[in-house]
């Protein structure tokens, strides 16, 4: 994404939604992550 500068589409909000997206990932405790994992894979396991 940064050597293609995606980062600027739309005056910079990509960029943003990804940066705040990236914040409240890392945010997370652990075990609420953990959960949240496990809840995502047992989605994608069931679409698939």
């Amino acid at each position: 994404m940064f050597y293609t500068t995606q980062y600027t589409f739309g005056a910079g909000s990509v960029g943003l939604a990804a940066l705040m997206t990236a914040n409240a990932k890392t945010a997370l405790a652990f075990v609420p992550a953990l959960g949240l994992g496990i809840m995502s894979n047992a989605l994608v396991c069931l679409t698939v």
